[in-house]
């Protein structure tokens, strides 16, 4: 149901938004016998306050949109009142927005606001129940029909998802964003602008992408790409740890997942850099001139990728294991992941180098070199040998 009136207009003052209303009724009234206050609109008589930002509104475009401002106005017996609403999704521009629609204004949807539009519209029960075609249909129809058949979309919609990662999750926003970009990254990057079906069947019998059913001829890349390492790592570690685990689950090749890895860790550890050798150029990327960079924490982080990486062996790899270790010394990891890293490289010393091993002492001691940390690696190495 639309609202029975005129919104002329909202405006802010300080931490406060006004939304002018007018019925038909006192619109074409004021316009004729009180032009003077034609402008003014009809006084405010719910006040509903967002993180210190306090909106003066009007029940009627509120109750015809959303089942949780109704069941509010149902228990309440004032005329005016004030009601804060806790851990909104999206916080004050996510709640304008949905005033906006409420008073019959055009929702803007974009990849960057759907995911806090999306989940604002649940969290107000804005189901069609309260109005044909309200805006949690609306914004679920946008997300499955344009965001999660882009590349770019995507990633922008999973990086807005983390500040309200629980209600991302249980629309399961963040799973079938994740499952769309590990399907895409099977696939070539020059696709990405086709209609591509996210669900269902992506593949003919014979291993051609299909397009609305219709073969299109081309293939599968079965090529190593490390076109989207420089995307996804605009994650954040929490997401990006999600992404691997399901790219696993689809059959990702392992060793795409290892290099994606080690690449995320290099670009948020850049103590790394230096022990590391033979790093490529610069990375193919599709999306990242717009993107913004994850704020890391790099003692989570470096935690998160010594658990992602598998048990590898290999010259390459066993100098990153010790570059790794070298950053987990200096930022004081847990134990545990000190210990596992250690154990790691001593199942696999003989591929080390000299200077790789020869790790500083990051504490108060006598000795240049961490003798108990190369200790530790040796009895690892030894009891390998005698098993």
């Amino acid at each position: 149901m639309a609202p029975a009136g005129k919104v002329t207009g909202f405006h802010k003052e300080g931490n406060d938004w006004y939304g002018l209303y007018l019925s038909k009724l006192f619109s074409v009234f004021s316009r004729w016998f009180l032009p003077g206050f034609c402008n003014a609109g009809l006084p405010s008589d719910i006040t509903v306050v967002v993180d210190g930002i306090n909106f003066h509104l009007h029940k009627f475009p509120l109750v015809s949109k959303c089942g949780k401002v109704a069941q509010i106005c149902k228990e309440s017996f004032e005329k005016t009142f004030t009601r804060a609403l806790e851990e909104f999704p999206g916080g004050p521009n996510t709640f304008l927005i949905i005033v906006k629609f409420c008073y019959g204004m055009r929702a803007e949807l974009t990849p960057r606001n759907i995911v806090n539009v999306y989940c604002a519209a649940d969290y107000l029960e804005m189901t069609d129940e309260y109005g044909e075609d309200n805006l949690l249909s609306k914004s679920e129809s946008f997300f499955h029909k344009n965001v999660l058949r882009n590349w770019k979309d995507c990633i922008l919609a999973l990086q807005s998802s983390d500040p309200i990662m629980p209600r991302a999750e249980k629309l399961q926003v963040v799973s079938k964003c994740l499952n769309a970009l590990s399907v895409m990254v099977c696939t070539d990057p020059s696709l990405f602008g086709w209609p591509m079906m996210m669900y269902g069947s992506l593949q003919s019998p014979g291993g051609s992408i299909l397009w609305n059913g219709i073969n299109t001829g081309a293939r599968i890349r079965s090529t190593e790409s490390d076109w989207w390492f420089e995307d996804i790592s605009y994650l954040s570690v929490g997401l990006f740890e999600k992404l691997i685990h399901t790219m696993e689950t689809r059959g990702i090749r392992p060793e795409n997942l290892v290099r994606a890895i080690m690449y995320y860790a290099r670009k948020y550890l850049p103590g790394l850099g230096r022990w590391q050798s033979g790093q490529s150029g610069k990375t193919r990327t599709v999306a990242s001139f717009s993107l913004t960079p994850a704020a890391v924490d790099q003692k989570v982080l470096l935690e998160t990728i010594e658990k992602l990486l598998p048990e590898k062996k290999g010259k390459s790899f066993c100098r990153f294991l010790l570059g790794l270790l070298r950053v987990a010394l200096i930022l004081g990891v847990r134990q545990t992941c000190r210990e596992s890293l250690e154990r790691r490289i001593g199942m696999q010393l003989e591929m080390a180098t000299l200077d790789a091993l020869l790790i500083p002492t990051y504490s108060d001691s006598d000795t240049l070199y961490d003798t108990d940390c190369m200790e530790r690696i040796v009895h690892h190495f030894m009891t390998q040998n005698q098993g």
